[in-house]
């Protein structure tokens, strides 16, 4: 994760995570993900959750991707999604194999560091 400080300086609505990471499988490295978190709601008061928004493809090579968007929520400051609490995403289009995809993408992070993608794709 690379994180982008926008004005005013330090933790505030508009920073930007921007990300990229190998998605494996059986086998090895089956895709890249790659795509930014925008923070939209940050946490105040006794809150301990932000809000960010934001945008990733899936790379599966040979002009195939999906493109996912919508919310997620982190404990505030942090760069990970808190441990077992699925995201879900939209996918919202794709190329190549997924041409007019459409569905949803749900995301887990795990104490380990490691994360779960689940895709599902509707006809």
């Amino acid at each position: 994760m690379h994180y982008v400080d926008q004005l005013p300086v330090g933790h505030s609505d508009g920073d930007i995570l921007a990300f990229e990471a190998n998605l494996t499988g059986d086998g090895g490295v089956k895709a890249i993900m790659d795509g930014f978190l925008m923070t939209v709601d940050l946490a105040e008061g006794t809150e301990t959750v932000e809000d960010r928004v934001g945008e990733f493809t899936i790379d599966f090579g040979s002009g195939s991707s999906l493109l996912a968007s919508g919310k997620a929520v982190f404990a505030a400051t942090a760069t990970e999604m808190p441990n077992e609490a699925p995201q879900i995403r939209s996918v919202i289009g794709g190329t190549g194999t997924y041409i007019g995809a459409r569905g949803q993408i749900t995301s887990v992070h795990h104490s380990d560091g490691t994360c779960d993608h689940m895709i599902e794709l509707v006809n």
